[in-house]
């Protein structure tokens, strides 16, 4: 709803395409809440909690799963696909060819700076551990984001000091050691309270032990709760098995222990009354006066009792000639009157006799029209009426019995009808049209009358029924597809028993069969799920009515627990029958060889039936199936990491270490994992590739990287294992360690062909230039920045226990970071040797000649060469840390040559022409490409 609220305005940018349905010609919307609505109601469906879109042609949407997404997920896919909602404004301010604004997007949004972030986090600011303690309570308690700043004073307030008020206190010091001096000998309490305030205190507290029942209204000991407060049986300590045999009063015995438990609350309820009565006393005694008072008008009273005592005699009188009157004459009718009431119970008796006599007729009635319920709760009443209200009638003493056996043969009846209920269902096609409960007013009857009985053993019967129709029903897939197969079997396959011929499929006829099983083994459970949910709201209908409620309740119980247990048998039965399928059919090798589209054809059946299976139970484990299937995919991924192994050094071995080509694909594939990683690559899809321009090196972000044929074949690897490992999540510590193999032959390989020299007798090579060395550090460098991503997938995969896999990977990490270091070492080694063989003859050997010598240009010719199969091969900084490298090595070897001939900075004609030489060398090296502000330091020039 936050969604749509915030995207109310797309359609003033975009075109409506939420205005009408495509499926619904008919329909128009004002808005897109009323779009997504629609599509929610007439083009969605509902399974379990997953949530599956069939808006599209041939309803079915191509952009959502099948299984189905949560809540969230649909709505974002609705915004998105059919509302035509942008994702984020960089993805339409990034298109020139469109000039159309979009809305603001949350998530390309978030890490732009707005108002909202001119603020002070005080969570943070309240608890920051790391900055100690403080010198106040801002910084000590409000962390380091608190913005603190200088308030400067007011000029409206006086500076107050300390020593404004140095005379004061100096003045006031001797009176206040004299009042400190007083207060120690003589403290000051305060009043004492009065005697009868302590008493009127006393009595209030007495009063408040009292227990609060004492004081209601309509205090009664007839009722039992409260006599059992006034009494409390659980506080009298005697042991009740030992009453009635021990008779002795003496200490010790259980007699003695309950005659001084009753002493002791008789004792306290005298002190309670005590208390009541001293508190009568008290306010009597407060309200004497008005007690004198009444009885000096004593005779007053005595004579209105006289007066009043000849009036009550007077009407005793008159009540006594009324009672003559009216009261003895219609006492004479009531023997009547009881006498009617005995004879009409009589008459209610004979009428209910003569109903039971009617009840075995009636329930043959019942039960012909298989009103089970009907005839068991007929049968449970009259049971209660013999008991209650015919108890003694002879001439129903053999009833009672005879609808206990009635009832037994009800029972029979409804067992004996419900497994045949049970097969005829279970026996339908597992077709997607039929229902999934063939008669659920028949089922709910049977099922009534079973829960009405307490009889839970149905459960049982069904789940042996289920266990044989699954059993049929996955022997009868198998015998139809093999016949039906046109797959050329040989002699010995086609003569030998099933499980041979089934193994004599290729592939696509075998995922067809292995298809056909899961989706129907699917629709049986399906079907046992409908039927088991009806036997549970049978049994919730049957709790609103029941007269035991705990009794009821316990029975739901048991039942529910029952029908889990029953439908998670049958989930593992049916994961049982596959996994030994799948285990038969894998012992000659068949997953081995499977090629990776396949593979993932496999895998996405096996686990769109484990997870349909999971929502029929609600809860996902490591079911025989997985196991199966992990069982298999290790055996698939060992096999085709033993082929990629092969590949590459067969890839490594035929490699001249030239600058390859990089077609627009590989770039598009460095690309995209750059900016959104490896997780992102859909192996369903294949996104297909759009350009097909090629280039002359790879480009991950700013930086530029000239890579082999093998490099790239290297990343399609790479890419190829984190597909698989988001097909099959379970296999992603087992792939992770692949690719750790395979990234430590590439490193070891490539070291030994190149810094070994093992590719000069491989692909006859006459030398390793250093074009090549160059060419390897840039692929080592590529292949360093695809580690960090390769990592950030497997962390989404890998949560606990698996930190030794990425330490490993770190490992991997510095081997190729010492292998690009080395690499580095031996170019600047190759150039360093180069420099001093030309330096040494130059300077060796100083003779006025034409200036620069021929040693110095061929110097200088050597590192162009040099600078030239580098430069754009290596990273700029390493190749100018190479170059800085070698000018600190000419200034340092000059000086030594210069040194030992004995040339002097006199600015003699020797010295000049060290400088014409060396000024001639800083000059030429400033002018090749990326080296022109490289600094050349020498106390030879200035």
């Amino acid at each position: 709803i936050l969604l749509l609220n915030r995207y109310q305005y797309v359609d003033m940018f975009q075109s409506p395409t939420w205005k009408t349905c495509m499926l619904c010609p008919d329909e128009e919307f004002l808005g897109i809440k009323d779009f997504t609505s629609h599509l929610r109601q007439a083009h969605c469906k509902k399974e379990g909690g997953s949530f599956t879109c069939h808006y599209g042609t041939n309803d079915l949407c191509q952009y959502l799963p099948l299984e189905g997404v949560s809540d969230e997920d649909y709505e974002q896919h609705i915004l998105k696909i059919h509302v035509k909602i942008p994702v984020s404004m960089e993805d339409r301010s990034s298109s020139a060819s469109d000039p159309e604004p979009t809305p603001p997007s949350v998530v390309s949004d978030k890490d732009r700076w707005t108002v909202f972030h001119a603020s002070v986090n005080m969570p943070a600011l309240l608890n920051d551990p790391g900055k100690g303690k403080q010198n106040d309570i801002f910084t000590q308690v409000w962390g380091s984001e608190f913005q603190r700043n200088n308030v400067s004073p007011s000029k409206h307030l006086r500076d107050i000091q300390h020593k404004h008020f140095r005379n004061y206190l100096k003045h006031t010091s001797g009176r206040i050691r004299t009042h400190l001096h007083q207060a120690e000998v003589c403290p000051v309490s305060g009043p004492a309270p009065s005697v009868e305030q302590n008493r009127a205190l006393q009595l209030k507290e007495e009063l408040a032990a009292i227990a609060s029942f004492f004081y209601r209204s309509s205090f009664d000991l007839q009722d039992p709760d409260l006599f059992f407060q006034v009494f409390p049986v659980d506080k009298v300590s005697f042991k009740m098995n030992g009453c009635s045999s021990e008779s002795s009063d003496a200490p010790g015995t259980s007699s003695y222990g309950l005659m001084a438990s009753l002493k002791h609350h008789h004792d306290k309820l005298s002190h309670d009354l005590d208390i009541v009565e001293m508190h009568i006393s008290s306010h009597i005694s407060k309200q004497s006066l008005s007690f004198f008072n009444a009885m000096t008008s004593h005779g007053d009273i005595q004579g209105d009792i006289s007066r009043t005592s000849g009036a009550v005699a007077a009407t005793r009188a008159k009540l006594a000639t009324a009672e003559d009157v009216a009261v003895r004459g219609p006492l004479s009718i009531l023997p009547v009157i009881r006498r009617k009431q005995r004879t009409y119970k009589i008459c209610q008796v004979v009428k209910m006799m003569a109903t039971v006599q009617q009840t075995q007729p009636t329930i043959q009635l019942l039960l012909a029209n298989s009103d089970f319920i009907g005839a068991l709760e007929l049968i449970r009443y009259t049971q209660d009426i013999l008991l209650t209200d015919l108890v003694g009638i002879k001439a129903f003493r053999h009833l009672n019995s005879q609808l206990a056996e009635l009832q037994k043969v009800i029972d029979t009846m409804v067992n004996s009808e419900l497994a045949e209920y049970f097969q005829s269902d279970l026996t339908r096609p597992l077709e997607p049209d039929e229902p999934l409960i063939s008669n659920s007013v028949v089922l709910g009857q049977l099922v009534q009358a079973l829960l009405y009985l307490h009889k839970h053993s149905f459960l049982e019967l069904y789940r042996e029924e289920c266990l044989s129709t699954l059993k049929a029903i996955f022997k009868d897939i198998v015998i139809s597809t093999v016949s039906q197969c046109d797959y050329d079997f040989d002699t010995r396959a086609s003569s030998g028993n099933l499980c041979e011929q089934v193994r004599g499929l290729d592939f696509n006829n075998w995922m067809i069969l292995f298809n056909d099983i899961l989706s129907k083994l699917l629709r049986l459970l399906i079907r046992v799920n409908a039927t088991l949910s009806l036997i549970l709201e049978e049994d919730q209908k049957r709790l609103v009515d029941a007269e035991d409620a705990d009794a009821a309740n316990n029975d739901s119980v048991k039942l529910r627990r029952s029908v889990r247990q029953t439908l998670a048998n049958l989930c593992d039965q049916a994961h049982d029958k596959c996994s030994k399928f799948l285990l038969s059919r894998s012992k000659d090798g068949f997953f081995e060889k499977l090629t990776m589209s396949e593979f993932v054809r496999f895998t996405e059946s096996v686990e769109k039936f484990a997870s349909g299976t999971d929502a029929i139970i609600e809860k996902k484990g490591l079911t025989a199936l997985r196991s199966a299937l992990q069982s298999c995919s290790g055996k698939f991924v060992t096999k085709f990491h033993e082929d990629q192994k092969s590949k590459l050094v067969l890839l490594l071995e035929s490699e001249r270490w030239k600058q390859a080509e990089v077609p627009g694909e590989f770039q598009q594939i460095v690309s995209r994992v750059h900016s959104q990683g490896f997780e992102t690559w859909d192996t369903a899809s294949n996104d297909v590739m759009t350009t097909s321009k090629t280039l002359d090196c790879l480009t991950m972000g700013e930086e530029k990287f000239c890579v082999v044929s093998t490099v790239l074949m290297l990343l399609k690897m790479l890419v190829a294992y984190t597909q698989l490992v988001q097909q099959v999540p379970g296999l992603a510590a087992d792939v992770l360690l692949k690719i750790i193999d395979i990234l430590k032959l590439f490193n070891a390989k490539s070291c030994q062909l190149v810094l070994g020299a093992g590719a000069i007798e491989l692909v006859n090579l006459k030398s390793i230039t250093s074009k090549n060395l160059a060419l390897c550090a840039s692929c080592l460098k590529f292949v360093l920045t695809l580690q960090p991503h390769i990592k950030a997938f497997f962390e989404r995969y890998l949560k606990d226990g698996h930190n030794s896999l990425f330490n490993e990977l770190c490992t991997v990490r510095k081997d190729y970071e010492h292998h690009c270091s080395e690499i580095v070492s031996k170019l600047y080694h190759i150039l360093e040797r180069t420099v001093d063989a030309q330096l040494t003859k130059s300077m060796g050997d100083l003779r006025p000649s034409p200036s620069p010598s021929n040693s110095i240009k061929a110097m200088i010719t050597q590192i162009s060469k040099f600078h030239q199969s580098v430069w754009g091969t290596l990273p700029e900084d390493v190749s100018i840390s190479i170059f800085v490298r070698c000018n600190n090595f000419v200034s340092s070897r000059s000086d030594q040559l210069l040194d030992a001939q004995g040339v002097k900075r006199d600015n003699g004609p020797m010295h000049l022409l060290v400088t014409t030489e060396l000024n001639f060398y800083r000059d030429s090296i400033n002018k090749l490409t990326g080296l022109n502000s490289l600094e050349f330091q020498s106390c030879w020039i200035s």
